[in-house]
């Protein structure tokens, strides 16, 4: 029972607990029925419920006994099983994109090949007969009190993972990742880099049209609008500035610091275990103070492994050779607390409670991404001509979030 444990913070931690942990299932529940004797009841003959009722009035060694059941353990294999390309896919992420500009390459390919990602084809594979997970999947046929229903439970959740998995990637086909290709144009003037001014420039025209059009309905308008927000309009002008035959410098450097972003939030996790475990190696009562805290961030190598510049990093030697000294009377409490300084009472406006702009959550970026889709399939195929509408769409691709 030492290995890693689940953490909400880590992202497949269960995985990894349950690739460790699973083939001890049954002789953990054989040892705790010796040990707890006949005063807890069978697993298998208990209807579960949520998991804070089944803590209620029982202790650590009966609460474990009582979810190792036949269902929990069938269920556990097919999240294990069903999840793996997923954790494939997270480990490339976490070991080979580092820096800014590995996520920039990824955007890039992302751009046009999302849709048939290898982590697609893994979960598709799944459901065939030539995939280790298959091998899994026997062996739970042969436990299994009803085998049509386990087989039906499997099917579900691979469909609704690999939608949930289209619905989160969809963003790349949507502005401004869907242009990340024209970074390529300060060093290359490929068919790639031309193909993506004229999507641009294709995107623009539509948005124009739907936003001075009294006929598209106005949800549809407003859709398209969550994600090109206020630096991806001002991209787009400049480059509406020069006919979309190029991309400006101006318009370049704001979708490089659009997109050129690290590819994930390790690197906060980092920081902070260095200060956790520096805070372990004090006493118990011993806080730590905030300038430590901040020294260890400033010493720590995290942010140049990802290829940062890292200003505030100094050498014991420059700051000797190069930093005046501090004055007897310099007040740190007072001179060097953020906290202690006011700011303009304008910046409140910020926090103002009447909002005017739509929430930016995972449900309207998915909604974004499909209202894209569907004026480009508009467009690009000339459904005006077979007399269709563009307000036809917005029926089908509002339901697409509610789907997966």
């Amino acid at each position: 029972m030492k290995e890693s444990f689940p953490k909400s913070g880590r992202w497949f931690s269960w995985m990894e607990s349950a690739h460790a942990m699973l083939r001890e299932w049954w002789a953990s529940r054989m040892i705790l029925e010796w040990y707890l004797g006949m005063d807890v009841p069978d697993p298998d003959s208990v209807v579960m419920g949520k998991f804070k009722d089944l803590r209620a009035g029982k202790g650590g060694l009966k609460l474990v006994h009582m979810v190792l059941s036949h269902a929990i353990w069938e269920n556990c294999h097919i999240l294990l099983a069903c999840n793996r390309p997923l954790w494939d896919w997270y480990t490339v992420q976490v070991t080979e994109l580092k820096t800014a500009f590995d996520a920039v390459d990824y955007a890039m390919h992302m751009s046009t090949e999302w849709s048939h990602d290898e982590q697609f084809v893994k979960m598709a594979k799944t459901l065939t007969n030539d995939h280790p997970a298959l091998e899994v999947f026997r062996m739970l046929a042969e436990w299994s009190n009803d085998v049509s229903r386990m087989s039906r439970k499997i099917f579900d959740y691979i469909v609704s993972l690999m939608g949930m998995r289209a619905s989160s990637l969809s963003k790349h086909t949507a502005p401004p990742h869907r242009y990340s290709q024209a970074l390529l144009g300060r060093h290359s003037r490929g068919n790639a880099f031309r193909e993506t001014l004229q999507v641009m420039k294709s995107d623009w025209a539509i948005l124009t049209a739907c936003e001075t059009s009294a006929s598209i309905p106005q949800e549809l308008t407003e859709d398209l609008l969550v994600t090109m927000d206020g630096p991806t309009r001002l991209m787009m002008l400049l480059c509406e500035s020069v006919q979309f035959a190029s991309m400006p410098d101006q318009a370049h450097s704001i979708l490089q610091t659009m997109v050129q972003t690290l590819p994930d939030s390790k690197i906060i996790e980092d920081l902070h275990q260095k200060v956790r475990l520096a805070q372990k190696m004090r006493a118990s009562h011993e806080k730590m103070r905030v300038q430590s805290i901040q020294h260890l961030i400033n010493t720590s190598p995290v942010l140049s492994s990802r290829g940062l510049n890292h200003p505030v990093a100094l050498t014991k030697e420059f700051f000797l050779n190069n930093i005046r000294g501090t004055k007897r009377d310099f007040q740190c409490r007072t001179k060097s607390y953020g906290r202690r300084h006011k700011l303009p009472q304008s910046y409140g406006q910020m926090l103002d409670s009447k909002k005017t702009w739509q929430s930016v959550t995972p449900v309207s970026l998915s909604r974004s991404s499909a209202a894209w889709a569907w004026v480009r399939e508009f467009k690009e195929k000339q459904l005006k001509n077979a007399g269709r509408q563009l307000k036809d769409g917005s029926v089908l691709y509002k339901k697409i979030p509610v789907v997966v």
